[in-house]
């Protein structure tokens, strides 16, 4: 990661982020070794930094540590009522 990471922290438009390589499953084994999270103001505002040169930069990245490839979601965030 202390390839991948710096340029991830340079992405426009980021607010936010967080990872985890502490990932588990509530049952049986997980198929994902990481876990990374990015904040932006909105889906725009992701395609933009995506299509940036440091996102180009992390996607190429990929693949010298995720030999099965990445998944990527979108989905927005909504705050929780109580």
């Amino acid at each position: 990661m202390t390839n991948h990471l710096p340029p991830v922290t340079r992405l426009p438009g980021l607010l936010a982020w967080r990872y985890s390589f502490d990932v588990a499953a509530t049952q049986g084994q997980t198929p994902y070794f990481a876990v990374f999270e990015a904040e932006f103001a909105d889906a725009a505002a992701t395609t933009a930094a995506r299509a940036s040169p440091q996102g180009r930069q992390v996607a190429g990245d990929v693949a010298n540590y995720a030999t099965g490839g990445a998944v990527v979601i979108h989905y927005p965030v909504r705050p929780g009522t109580g």
